[in-house]
């Protein structure tokens, strides 16, 4: 189940470990460490942050309706047009990869398309 998601065994273990370590903080009453930066997350199939992707995946959706309206109702000759396309583009681009970086599943290269589409915006 893991290795077809890009999860190694030890990366379980370091997410097992980490709620784990949780469950020990909590009980003495201490508050929750950020681990390696992060705030623990709860893993939902092959993705570490369901909330986070599905909240960009709506993000890229929407960035894609919009697009497409503009496209309907702005015509190609106006001042901008090109730059407002290539900038809407980049954003939706952005946010529908963004939920498939999440599962490392290794054979979708999205890390480079969201890396080079977020240093575009």
């Amino acid at each position: 189940f893991l290795s077809v998601s890009g999860w190694t065994c030890r990366d379980d273990c370091k997410y097992v470990c980490m709620w784990f370590t949780v469950g020990l903080y909590l009980q003495e009453g201490h508050r929750v460490p950020q681990f390696h930066g992060k705030w623990p997350f709860s893993r939902f199939l092959f993705i570490q942050e369901p909330a986070s992707a599905v909240a960009s995946l709506l993000n890229g959706l929407a960035s894609l309706v919009m697009l497409c309206r503009y496209r309907a109702s702005v015509p190609a000759s106006s001042p901008m047009y090109h730059t407002c396309m290539a900038f809407a583009w980049v954003g939706s681009l952005a946010g529908l990869c963004t939920p498939f970086s999440e599962p490392r599943i290794p054979s979708i290269p999205t890390d480079g398309l969201l890396e080079t589409s977020i240093s575009l915006l």
